[in-house]
C-alpha cells in the first residue's frame, strides 16, 4: 500500500506502522536464524562424515592382507623382474632364462603393390581362407571381387579378431644367394652376378647394370628401369651397341627371373636399340602376420578353399599360385622351426615357449609373464641371453605396518580433533553441535573402540595409546618390538581392530549421520511453511494497520476542515458594542 499522507495528524504514521510491523515480524526473523542453524548442522555433519570416511579409507591398509607388503627382488633386472602380493612367502629361488617365449610371425611372398590381387578369380569367383591360431577356433574369410586385394586381405584377417595382427610391408627387393644370377648372351655366354642385399626398385636397376655390364667387360652398355604404375622392369639394350642381347632367363643357371617378373621361357635376342619388358609386376609388398599369442599354442594355421567346394587343401589349393600363396599349415621340429607340411608363407619367427630353470628344475610356460609358479610372485622374463643363473628374493616390507597405522592415526585425530571442535563447549562457550548426541556417540565410540582388547591384547602393548589431549600417538619402537617377537599376533590385532572400527563407522556413516540430516531437512522444510504462513500473517496485519492510519487521517482532516469552517464563521460575527451602526 501506498505511504500516507500526514498532514491531517501531524506526525509520521509510516514510520509508525512500520515498528509496529516490524514487532510482528520477528516470530519470523527467529525461524530465520533456527533455519540456518540446521543448515549449518547439516554442512557439519557433512564434514564429519568426510572425514569419517577418510578414517574408514586408512584402515583398509590395516586389513591383514595389506598391512604389509612383500618385496621381489632379482639379482639381475635385465635377465626378469619380479613383484610380489602380500599372500607370497619370504623365499629365494634360482633361475636360469633358456629362451624367452616368442610370438610366430609369417610373410608371403611378394607382390607388386599392396592393391595387388591375391586370389584369381576368373573361374572360381568366390574362395575361402579357413585361419585358426593354436587351439582355439577357425574362422572362415569369404575372398571375392570385394575384398581381394593385398590390403583388403590384410583388413579382413584383422576385422575378424582371430589373435592375429596383419600388416603390409614394402620390403623392397631382397637379393640372396638363391636369385642372384642371370645368364645372357653379346655373342658370348655370360654370367651377371648382383651383389646379395636388399634394394628398392631403383637401385636394384642399377645393380643390374652394374652386374651385366661389368660381365661384358663393358663392351656394351644397358639401360634397366623399373615402371612405378605397372611395377614391371624393362631390359634395354642400348643404341650405342654392336652386339645383339639374349636375355637367357631359360638357361637353369639364371636364378634372377622371378625376381624381376620375367618368365623362365626362351625370349627373342633384342636387337640393338631394342628393349624387353617383364612378364608381370615385381616388387616388395608382403602380408605379414603376427600371432597376438606367444608360445606353441600361438601358431598359425592357413587353408586353402579356391573352389569353394567346401573341401580344404586339395592339390590346387595349395600349388602356390593365386590365393594358395596364402597357404600354411606346417609341421615342426623341437626349435619350432617348420619341417614339413605346407608352408607357401615363410615362418620368420618362431613360436616358442618359455622356459627357464627354477632351483633346477625345468619349467616351460606359454608366456614370458610367470604368476603361476610362486603363490602371490609374479616375475617377468626379460632377455635369454645371460648364461648366468639369477636369484628372486621374496622379503616382508614390515615397515609397512607402522606407515599404515600412521596413516590410520593422521586420520582419526583429524576427525576427532575437528568434531570437539564444533561439540565441546570452550570456557562455557557452546559450540553448534554441543549438546548433540551423535557427535558425542561418534567420539566415545572411536575412543572405546581403539583401546579395546583384540585377538587377546589392548593395542597399547602395541605403542598404540591416547596422549593427554586425547589424540592417538605410536610409540615406533614398541611397535618396532611386538613385530619381531610376534609378528602374526600383531598382524591379527591390529586387523580385527580394523574390521570392527569399520563397522562401527559404517553404521555412522550410513545410518545415524544420515538420519540426523534428514531430520534436520524436514525441520527446514517445517520451518520455511511456518516462515510463508507467518509472513502472510504479517501482510494482512500490515494492510490493516495502512488502512486504519488512512482512515484517522482521513477522519482528522475531515475535523480541521470543520474546524477551519467555524473559526471563518465566527471571525465574521459582528462585535460586542458595535450593534446598530457607527456612532
Amino acid at each position: 500500500m501506498s505511504s500516507i499522507s500526514s498532514l491531517a495528524s501531524g506526525f509520521d504514521p509510516n514510520a509508525l506502522v512500520d515498528q509496529l510491523v516490524s514487532l510482528e515480524r520477528r516470530p519470523i526473523l527467529a525461524l530465520v536464524a533456527k533455519k540456518s542453524s540446521f543448515e549449518a548442522k547439516i554442512s557439519v555433519f557433512g564434514q564429519i562424515k568426510s572425514l569419517l570416511d577418510s578414517v574408514k579409507s586408512s584402515l583398509g591398509d590395516l586389513d591383514s592382507t595389506k598391512i604389509f607388503s612383500l618385496d621381489s627382488s632379482s639379482s639381475d633386472s635385465s635377465v626378469f623382474t619380479s613383484s610380489a602380493t602380500s599372500n607370497a612367502v619370504e623365499g629365494e629361488y634360482q633361475i636360469k632364462v633358456n629362451n624367452l617365449a616368442t610370438s610366430q610371425t609369417l610373410y608371403s611372398s611378394v607382390f607388386a603393390s599392396a592393391t595387388s590381387e591375391v586370389a584369381d578369380l576368373s573361374v572360381n569367383t568366390t574362395q575361402k581362407l579357413r585361419i585358426q591360431v593354436g587351439n582355439g577356433a577357425t574362422s572362415d574369410i569369404l575372398i571375392d571381387s570385394n575384398n581381394n586385394s593385398l590390403t583388403q586381405v590384410k583388413d579382413a584377417i584383422n576385422t575378424a579378431s582371430l589373435g592375429i595382427t596383419a600388416s603390409i610391408i614394402d620390403a623392397g627387393f631382397t637379393v640372396d644367394s638363391s636369385n642372384k644370377v642371370l645368364m645372357f648372351n653379346d655373342g658370348t655366354d655370360r654370367t651377371a652376378t648382383l651383389s646379395e642385399g636388399a634394394y628398392t626398385a631403383d637401385t636394384l636397376a642399377a645393380e643390374m647394370k652394374r652386374a651385366m655390364e661389368e660381365a661384358n667387360g663393358g663392351n656394351d652398355t644397358y639401360t634397366i628401369s623399373y615402371n612405378t604404375t605397372s611395377n614391371k622392369f624393362t631390359i634395354q639394350n642400348d643404341t650405342g651397341n654392336t652386339n645383339t642381347l639374349d636375355l637367357m632367363f631359360e638357361n637353369a643357371s639364371t636364378t634372377i627371373e622371378g625376381l624381376l617378373g620375367y618368365t623362365a621361357t626362351d625370349t627373342t635376342a633384342l636387337a640393338v636399340g631394342s628393349s624387353l619388358e617383364a612378364n608381370s609386376a615385381a616388387g616388395g609388398f608382403r602380408l605379414f602376420l603376427n600371432s597376438d599369442t606367444t608360445g606353441t599354442n600361438g601358431r598359425i594355421s592357413i587353408k586353402v578353399d579356391e573352389d569353394n567346394n567346401g573341401t580344404f587343401e586339395e592339390a590346387a589349393d595349395i600349388d602356390s599360385t593365386g590365393l594358395s600363396v596364402l597357404a600354411f599349415n606346417a609341421s615342426y621340429d623341437s626349435a619350432g622351426a617348420t619341417s614339413g607340411g605346407i608352408v607357401n608363407l615363410t615362418q620368420t619367427q618362431v613360436a616358442e615357449d618359455a622356459s627357464f630353470l627354477f632351483d633346477g628344475l625345468t619349467v616351460t610356460r606359454s608366456t614370458n609373464k610367470i604368476d603361476d609358479l610362486i603363490t602371490g610372485v609374479t616375475f617377468d622374463l626379460k632377455s635369454d641371453t645371460s648364461t648366468d643363473t639369477n636369484t628372486l628374493k621374496i622379503t616382508k616390507k614390515t615397515d609397512d605396518i607402522s606407515k599404515n597405522l600412521n596413516n590410520f592415526i593422521l586420520a582419526y585425530n583429524q576427525a576427532l580433533v575437528s568434531i570437539k571442535g564444533v561439540a565441546n563447549p570452550v570456557n562455557g562457550q557452546g559450540k553448534i553441535l554441543t549438546g548433540d548426541a551423535t557427535a558425542r556417540n561418534i567420539m566415545n565410540n572411536m575412543r572405546s573402540t581403539v583401546t579395546g582388547n583384540f585377538e587377546g591384547q589392548s593395542l597399547a602393548v602395541l605403542g598404540l595409546s591416547h596422549n593427554a589431549t586425547g589424540s592417538l600417538t605410536l610409540d615406533s619402537d614398541i611397535l618396532a618390538e611386538a613385530i619381531n617377537t610376534d609378528l602374526d599376533g600383531v598382524v591379527a590385532s591390529i586387523s580385527k581392530m580394523a574390521e570392527v572400527f569399520e563397522t562401527n563407522l559404517d553404521d555412522f556413516i550410513n545410518t545415524a549421520i544420515p538420519a540426523v540430516t534428514d531430520g534436520y531437512k524436514a525441520s527446514i522444510k517445517n520451518v520455511d511453511n511456518r516462515i510463508i504462513q507467518l509472513d502472510k500473517r504479517v501482510g494482512i496485519i500490515e494492510l490493516g494497520l495502512r488502512r486504519k492510519f488512512l482512515s484517522l487521517e482521513s477522519l482528522l482532516a475531515k475535523f480541521q476542515r470543520t474546524s477551519d469552517f467555524l473559526s471563518t464563521a465566527l471571525d465574521s460575527l459582528p462585535k460586542p458594542g458595535l450593534v446598530g451602526g457607527n456612532r
